[in-house]
């Protein structure tokens, strides 16, 4: 929750050394974070969660994709956000960390409901910002991520959400 706006300037003149060797790396660490979540894509549908010819279904059960990026942009994958309905994500989340798997909701939140911009806020609701907060869960992503632990997330998730599937 933010209070009040404010700024993050904390890159000081070692941090600024240190980022400029560490982006040397970045095109190569983007690669494996798009190939790593390619693989999800890929297990999720293999497995059912994920429909082939609508990733993005809000009314579809089991996992769905954020919106794919439009070309000629690329996206990153900072984070591998899957949506899973709001009353299913907080038992998905108990489940993966009691096997040791990371997630997380960094957006709980829209920003029209932060009290820092409320003099900015719409005077209505903002259903579907309000709907993926509510939705939205990031399984782990990282460049140097094995194949074998993203399987076990899958799995995890696949188990924990079987029932809604009917697998």
């Amino acid at each position: 929750v933010y209070d009040e706006l404010g700024i993050n300037s904390r890159l000081d003149s070692f941090q600024a050394m240190v980022l400029s060797i560490k982006l040397r790396h970045l095109e190569r660490w983007t690669e494996a974070r798009r190939d790593l979540a390619a693989h999800y894509d890929a297990l999720l549908r293999e497995r059912g969660a994920l429909s082939a010819e609508e990733p993005f279904s809000p009314d579809r059960p089991g996992v769905k994709l954020l919106a794919p990026t439009p070309a000629p942009a690329r996206h990153t994958h900072h984070r591998y956000v899957v949506r899973i309905e709001a009353e299913r994500r907080d038992g998905l989340m108990q489940a993966l960390r009691s096997e040791g798997i990371g997630c997380e909701v960094y957006y709980p939140r829209g920003l029209h409901q932060q009290p820092a911009l409320a003099a900015w806020a719409p005077a209505r609701a903002l259903i579907e910002v309000e709907r993926a907060t509510r939705e939205c869960l990031a399984l782990p992503l990282y460049p140097e991520l094995p194949r074998d632990q993203q399987d076990h997330v899958i799995e995890t998730l696949i188990e924990t959400i079987a029932p809604m599937l009917k697998v």
